[in-house]
């Protein structure tokens, strides 16, 4: 997605945070089985076999951007009509959300695409606090602005 005018105005308005995130050749011990197996790196110990240690890539390229975002309160907006059914019950199945992430914008303005990572592969760095996506919500009610992700603090 290119720059539109709400990204933009989020590029120069929205709340400054990092992301990280790690890109790379999806391990062959998730191939067949389609998540990590450590028992495939105890019965392929090849030296040319790196070890995904759970991340379930290996030949990694490890990439922090600076965004600009939206950043909700969770506890003020939980139990508000502004929030669909399916975000609530969500919420209500995490437990542990602290807060809710609304567009991403690079700090030039145009979109960056966050959906494709989760809390095995990226984190967020709002004030010096590492958070990781726990729900992922595509193009929240069809805005231009980005997407809507469910982050809490990382452990």
């Amino acid at each position: 997605m290119s720059s539109t005018r709400l990204t933009i105005n989020l590029a120069k308005n929205g709340l400054p945070v990092t992301f990280y995130y790690v890109t790379g050749t999806v391990c062959p011990c998730t191939v067949k089985r389609g998540s990590h197996s450590p028992e495939w790196h105890i019965n392929n110990p090849e030296p040319d076999d790196e070890d995904c240690a759970g991340l379930e890539l290996i030949d990694t390229t490890e990439t922090t951007v600076s965004l600009k975002i939206v950043l909700s309160d969770i506890r003020a907006l939980a139990n508000t009509a502004s929030l669909s059914s399916e975000i609530r019950d969500a919420i209500g199945q995490l437990q542990n959300v602290d807060f809710i992430v609304e567009g991403c914008a690079k700090t030039d303005g145009s979109y960056f695409d966050a959906s494709s990572y989760d809390e095995a592969n990226s984190y967020w760095t709002i004030d010096s606090i590492q958070y990781v996506t726990r729900r992922h919500f595509k193009q929240f009610r069809s805005s231009f602005i980005g997407d809507l992700f469910l982050i809490s603090r990382k452990s």
